[in-house]
């Protein structure tokens, strides 16, 4: 029972800084998005706002409730640093990029006293800011992935125009989309492909009779 909990907890970690690398990535990387552009905003209220919104609302992280303009500033360069991550061309060269995120983000095992006096292992410093934290946590969650063969879970959006990306959490591993409506976009993009496929021989069968 004991190796039972311990297990679904780092299942559980693992899974939220993942997640959480997947939003951050979403949220504050330009691009585009289900054939939309995405533009990493200017103004300084509006990048404060995008962040925050970007950050999860509970987790192994403290609640965060405003940000400064050097701590949106670093979640920025967080999110740029895991986009590279997840648009290496093969897994030796995503497992460089997650080893200068685990040196840059000084990730690294820490005893946490939480609320309520249990004890819990963390993968950065209680000290550390707001994207320290988040990057020594998605760091982590990328090495691991690596170690036990599953980085296959995270991938880019295969849809036309877009590159948002996903962590696959299905049965078979066999998602291609960011979002149902990319995939539903995608397979009617398909069908008139095949219905104009289909019609295109009967078109030169008519003129040739003509």
């Amino acid at each position: 029972m004991v190796e039972m909990t311990t297990n679904l907890r780092y299942i559980s970690y693992l899974d939220r800084n993942a997640q959480m690398a997947v939003q951050l990535v979403n949220a504050l990387t330009a691009g585009m998005s289900g054939g939309a552009p995405i533009a990493i905003p200017c103004e300084p209220a509006q990048r404060r706002t995008t962040a925050l919104s970007a950050l999860p609302v509970a987790g192994d992280h403290h609640v965060v409730d405003k940000l400064d303009d050097l701590a949106t500033d670093e979640l920025y360069r967080l999110a740029a640093q895991l986009r590279v991550v997840f648009d290496a061309p093969s897994i030796d060269a995503a497992a460089l990029e997650v080893c200068k995120l685990l040196g840059a983000y000084r990730a690294g095992p820490e005893l946490v006293l939480e609320n309520g006096g249990r004890w819990s292992l963390h993968f950065h410093s209680p000290y550390a800011g707001v994207a320290a934290a988040r990057g020594a946590g998605c760091a982590t969650a990328f090495a691991v992935m690596i170690e036990i063969g599953e980085f296959d879970r995270f991938g880019v959006c295969e849809a036309h125009n877009c590159d948002r990306v996903f962590l696959d959490a299905s049965r078979n591993g066999c998602k291609r989309f960011c979002s149902t409506a990319c995939m539903n976009r995608t397979k009617a993009t398909q069908f008139r492909n095949r219905r104009r496929e289909a019609d295109t021989p009967r078109i030169v069968e008519i003129a040739a009779d003509h």
